[in-house]
């Protein structure tokens, strides 16, 4: 049990799947007033080359200095803070595959593999996003009633499994390995608020984790890193080969596929590759040599990839033999016409967008979530508002539904979004000369007055950036 002023974690009896914690948080009544501010899928990662530029945090560091700055003014020590992370708070997996020769951080059954390593990669990725961490820092330290919770994720699952990353992250946040204002968890419930969280990778079919083994969605995450390093690193010895009249083109060629795991959906991220390569292949025609080399980058991520889908011995590094006929599959189903590079193929071209826009669809759809919480809000009496992340799509769902006992009452479900891009084929311009990127955070602040209103106020607040043509 995590204890401080006023405020108890205790864990929930009855839920013990392996690297999952319930946590239930009290003494909220306690104070007069508080508030909660639930976020999600920041993926805060270790760059994968020196020219990579990080996410854009500058919308999250900003969110995080007004809230310290609202804090500071008020001077309030009567009054409790709470910051909940709804999971994919980190980006390890990914940032695991692209940190030196890349390592997978699970075993095929789901336990650690070389943690060591892992913990250097998590000490990394808090070392190399110092303006988000230093604004956390900063809110943990203004009062002793302040907590920040880390619900686990898909990208951060290692977190569950691992005291001693934890503890690390508590070092680095509050200078203390046993600080009593963190908290991890796999979901919380506040019932003063009546309140439940989890951040839902567990319904979907590629993320899901019921098995209590390693899901499909791990490994293509890793797959995505992995290869955005290799063919990043390729791509950097292209600048010693041409002029200065290339590193202009070179420099941003790179930059696109840094971000070739933002493509949603990811399952397909070979199809942003293609769509990257005929691009800059066109781009570069003026330059003697360069679109050939370019395609040369694109044939050698596809070499990679079959390289990675089916040889035992890269799969035998991580314990995931099971998974390989499966990625061979994928593999196998990319039609021959893209391996040879037909995709100015005006037909070609409308087909895929078409299709990504319809996967992305299927994979991000926030119904299984809504479903999950309309069936925990008719069960448990202590919960109305459930929140969830991980399909990157914001949403404020709100109704009502007659509970086990008769009762009606009214139910709120939010998914919180994400604040890291997302990079999408723009099946509305019908040619892949075209994509977007689209940004969808969102917050869910819940605040709670024991005087004015018993009752928390929910409010959802919803920020959404869009940028065309990369």
């Amino acid at each position: 049990m995590t204890q401080g002023a006023g405020l108890i974690f205790k864990p929930i009896p009855g839920r013990a799947f392996p690297g999952e914690k319930s946590l239930r948080l009290s003494g909220i009544t306690e104070f007069p007033r508080g508030r909660v501010q639930v976020l999600s899928d920041t993926h805060w990662a270790v760059p994968v080359s020196q020219h990579h530029l990080l996410h854009d945090d500058d919308d999250l560091q900003r969110y995080l200095r007004k809230i310290n700055d609202e804090l500071a003014c008020a001077a309030n020590n009567s009054s409790f803070e709470v910051l909940i992370f709804n999971g994919d708070a980190f980006e390890i997996t990914g940032s695991c595959a692209s940190y030196g020769d890349g390592h997978f951080p699970y075993l095929a059954d789901g336990s650690l593999h070389k943690p060591e390593l892992t913990r250097q990669v998590i000490a990394e990725i808090l070392n190399s996003n110092n303006a988000v961490i230093e604004q956390l820092q900063r809110f943990l330290s203004a009062s002793a009633n302040h907590r920040i919770v880390f619900v686990k994720g898909n990208h951060d699952a290692f977190l569950g499994l691992d005291f001693e990353a934890q503890s690390l992250i508590k070092k680095k946040l509050t200078g203390t390995n046993d600080s009593d204002q963190i908290a991890f968890c796999s979901e919380i419930e506040i019932p003063e608020l009546r309140f439940y969280a989890r951040h839902g990778q567990d319904l979907d079919s590629i993320n899901n984790t019921a098995q209590k083994a390693l899901n499909k969605g791990d490994l293509l995450n890793f797959m995505a890193y992995r290869l955005s390093k290799i063919v990043v690193d390729e791509i950097g010895k292209l600048r010693s080969s041409f002029g200065s009249q290339a590193k202009t083109l070179i420099d941003e060629f790179q930059q696109q596929v840094v971000r070739i795991s933002d493509f949603r959906p990811l399952p397909s991220f070979w199809l942003y590759m293609e769509m990257l390569v005929a691009k800059y292949a066109s781009k570069a025609r003026t330059i003697q040599g360069l679109p050939e080399a370019i395609v040369a980058v694109g044939n050698n991520f596809y070499n990679s990839f079959y390289q990675i889908a089916t040889n035992k011995e890269v799969m035998r590094e991580f314990e995931s033999l099971y998974c390989s006929p499966w990625i061979s599959k994928v593999f196998s189903g990319i039609p021959p016409a893209l391996k040879e590079r037909s995709l100015r193929s005006r037909f070609a071209q409308k087909l895929i967008t078409h299709s990504a826009a319809k996967f992305h669809d299927w994979f991000s759809s926030n119904k299984p979530q809504l479903e999950m919480a309309l069936k925990l809000v008719a069960t448990n009496p202590d919960i109305d508002v459930v929140s969830f992340g991980h399909t990157h799509r914001p949403s404020d769902e709100r109704g009502s539904l007659r509970d086990f006992t008769g009762k009606v009452r009214e139910y709120r479900v939010v998914n919180t979004g994400t604040w890291a891009p997302s990079i999408f084929a723009s099946p509305v311009e019908g040619s892949l000369r075209f994509l977007r990127e689209q940004k969808n955070s969102g917050v869910l602040s819940i605040d709670y007055s024991a005087e004015a209103n018993p009752e928390a106020v929910y409010r959802t607040s919803f920020y959404s950036a869009v940028k065309t043509k990369l």
